[in-house]
């Protein structure tokens, strides 16, 4: 897959051009003329993966990981194809891009996209029930009120 970002020249109060400026050529992930632009070619592989949370000390191991199927891989892929998240991925790469050396903007770039990728394509799937399950911790992540007091 080939990534190309290209961002606005106009700044409106963002990083400006000037400190992009400031990386060497070589270290810098994005080309400033004609336009701040990221071009980065990937690699995308899908897994399935069971992983297995042990509580006690509070830390995920791997139980499993196998190659998708290809129908698995595209359900993935599709959102990415048709470009369901790109102004997500432009938006939060903007800063990075512009402040940070290649290595940087390439890992940030490798994160965004893979949630992106999972995110764009979540609704496609429906839940599964846990199994083995040792030991129930309910958690409340949020309450907020269905009107105003």
């Amino acid at each position: 897959m080939v990534v190309q970002l290209r961002w606005e020249t106009r700044n409106e109060g963002a990083t400006s051009d000037a400190r992009c400026a400031a990386f060497d050529s070589l270290d810098s992930a994005i080309d400033l003329e004609p336009s701040p632009t990221l071009y980065a070619g990937c690699s995308a592989f899908f897994f399935n993966v069971t992983a297995r949370l042990d509580g006690e000390r509070n830390a995920w191991s791997l139980v499993d990981s196998t190659v998708s199927s290809r129908e698995f891989a595209t359900t993935l892929w599709l959102p990415t194809l048709y470009q369901y998240a790109t102004e997500y991925l432009a938006n939060n790469l903007l800063t990075i891009a512009r402040t940070q050396d290649k290595y940087h903007v390439m890992a940030a770039l490798d994160q965004h996209l893979s949630r992106l990728m999972l995110g764009a394509a979540a609704g496609y799937f429906a839940p599964a029930q846990a199994t083995d399950v040792d030991r129930l911790i309910p958690t409340l992540l949020g309450q907020y009120p269905v009107a105003p007091a």
